[in-house]
Formats: C-alpha cells, sequence, structure tokens
C-alpha cells in the first residue's frame, strides 16, 4: 500500500473528488468527475445551503451556478461536456432538472409530486436515467433531455436506486434491496428483466462500469469488512480485488493508459481507516502498479472523463 501523504497534490485532487460528495436526505449529492470540457461539478453548502459549483480538477476557478434558497444536488455532466443535469426541490420536492455548463437555461426536466433524484447521461445525451417515488418506492425511470418520453423501468415492490448507464448504452446497472439486502444488478436499457450480478449476503453499493461496459465495479461487505469487487455481466463471475483492513470503497475506472502498458486500464478505489486519512490505489489486469504509475492513475480519478464520484 502507498501512503499518498508524500504525494500532496495527488492526494488534494483525490480528497476534492470523494469529499466534494455530500449527503442531505433523498439528494445524496456526488461530485462528478469531469468529462471532455476538464471541470468538475459538485453541491455544497458553503454559502448556507446546497447549491452547484463547478472548479478546474486542480481546485482552481470555483463557480456556483445556482442561486436560491433551496437544495440543489447530484450533478452530472452531459457527454459533451456542454450540460449539467442535477436535482433541485426548488418546486416543493426533489425533482430532475438541465442547465448549461455556465448556469444558464434552467429548465425542469420531471413533474410528480414525489421524489425524482440521482440522474445519470445516456452516453448519447439524448436521455437521463433517474430514480423516483412516484409509485410509492424507489424504481427506476428514463426521460428525454426535452422531458419528453418518460420510461419507467423497474417496477419491483422493493427499493431499486442509484442507476448508472453502461459506456456502450446498452445497459443500466443499479442496486436493490429486492432480496432483503442491497445487492447489484442490471438491466437492459430498454428496461426488462433485471439480472443479478453480486452474490452473498452482505451490502453491495455504488456500481460503476468498465470504459468498455462488459464490468461492473462495486463494494461490498459480504466478507466482514468494505472490500472493491469487479463483476463481469457475460459470466456473472465476481473478482476480490482488495483486501485492506481499513475499508476500500469508492471504485472509479480511468479510461486512459495510466499505467504506461500500452493499454491497461486502471481501477482506483479510497481506502479509509478510523476517518482519519485516505490513500490511493490503483490496480491495472491484476497488478498493483509502482508510486509513479499509481500517481497517475490517482491523478486519472479527477481528470479521466469516465471516472464518477458516488
Amino acid at each position: 500500500m502507498i501512503y499518498f501523504s508524500r504525494f500532496t497534490k495527488i492526494a488534494f485532487f483525490l480528497l476534492i473528488c470523494l469529499l466534494i460528495a455530500p449527503t442531505f436526505g433523498v439528494f445524496a449529492a456526488t461530485g462528478r468527475a469531469p468529462s471532455i470540457n476538464g471541470k468538475i461539478a459538485f453541491a455544497s453548502d458553503r454559502d448556507g445551503n446546497y447549491e452547484i459549483y463547478i472548479m478546474n480538477a486542480n481546485g482552481s476557478g470555483q463557480t456556483r451556478l445556482t442561486n436560491n434558497n433551496y437544495k440543489e444536488g447530484h450533478p452530472d455532466w452531459s457527454p459533451d461536456g456542454t450540460k449539467i443535469v442535477f436535482t433541485s426541490n426548488r418546486d416543493g420536492n426533489p425533482e430532475i432538472y438541465v442547465m448549461n455548463g455556465d448556469g444558464s437555461g434552467q429548465q425542469r426536466l420531471t413533474n410528480s409530486p414525489a421524489a425524482d433524484t440521482d440522474p445519470d447521461w445516456a452516453p448519447t445525451g439524448e436521455a437521463v436515467v433517474f430514480q423516483s417515488m412516484r409509485n410509492g418506492n424507489w424504481d427506476i425511470y428514463r426521460v428525454d433531455v426535452s422531458g419528453a418520453n418518460l420510461v419507467q423501468l423497474t417496477a419491483d415492490a422493493a427499493d431499486d436506486v442509484d442507476p448508472t448507464w453502461s459506456s456502450d448504452g446498452n445497459w443500466i446497472a443499479f442496486r436493490s434491496n429486492r432480496t432483503g439486502s442491497w445487492q447489484i444488478y442490471f438491466m437492459p436499457a430498454t428496461g426488462g428483466a433485471a439480472v443479478r450480478l453480486s452474490a452473498g449476503s452482505g451490502e453491495n453499493m455504488q456500481a460503476v462500469w468498465s470504459p468498455t461496459g462488459g464490468q461492473l465495479a462495486y463494494h461490498s461487505n459480504r466478507d466482514g469488512n468494505w472490500e472493491v469487487y469487479i463483476g463481469d455481466i457475460a459470466t456473472l463471475a465476481e473478482t476480490r480485488v482488495t483486501n485492506d483492513a481499513p475499508k476500500s470503497q469508492a471504485p472509479t475506472w480511468s479510461k486512459a493508459d495510466f499505467m504506461g502498458d500500452g493499454g491497461a486500464k486502471t481501477l482506483g478505489w479510497v481506502t479509509m481507516a478510523r476517518n482519519s486519512w485516505m490513500q490511493g490505489h490503483g490496480i491495472a489486469q491484476g497488478r498493483r502498479p509502482s508510486a509513479s504509475s499509481t500517481t497517475r492513475a490517482i491523478a486519472a480519478l479527477c481528470h479521466s472523463e469516465s471516472s464518477r464520484w458516488a
């Protein structure tokens, strides 16, 4: 394991990417790593209530985009880096909104007396997927960016939450407690039968797609401690990739080759112990990298357009 106190700037980037994820009720606000525009969108209550901000990946240029007395959260950049979808309760309950990357053109996409939260862009940028309580429990829905063509994708008596679209556009992953504990599932992007990926009776959280869309990384406490796993959607095989005494959580993928070996993708995660320190890690094809390549990998967590924090 590598302690990143020796890599002050990289640790700073990592702390920004993770700790800009405050939680307030159903919003569970997240900061997103940038897409092609190189900026991070995040939620902060520094001005008295949660609003949406953007900044450069090194923490500079912090700019407030929303300005009201309500709560804004869950910002997510569009694939082309021009728009941000987010959650706001400015109209009395949480709904999905979209705005331009400079904060202009704010428009409401959903309209329900129940909560609509946690939006995630389709890779085409034409629609978003989100979770809603409009039928009495959390289910997954999709809607066009215009606000048209609302479609319910899941209809289970249990709660289905945290939807995320695969990079190839074919699948939507989510977690559900339909078996009594939180498990990772995936389904066709058009809806249909959901397939359970995670095994065991523990809790499984924060699924993130690999750049190719064939695998999901997530963290699970099935073995008595939070560790990071990778699941293959074709074979349903799972691989545990961490084995640490502290908690290992919040996995995210880089899109580029930061290991310097000609194309291996990097998976990063955060390890916590006593909530007092943090470490950054990276693996590529089952190998732990050197200090220098780990530094590049952790920087990628903030700079890669495919990475995201939940």
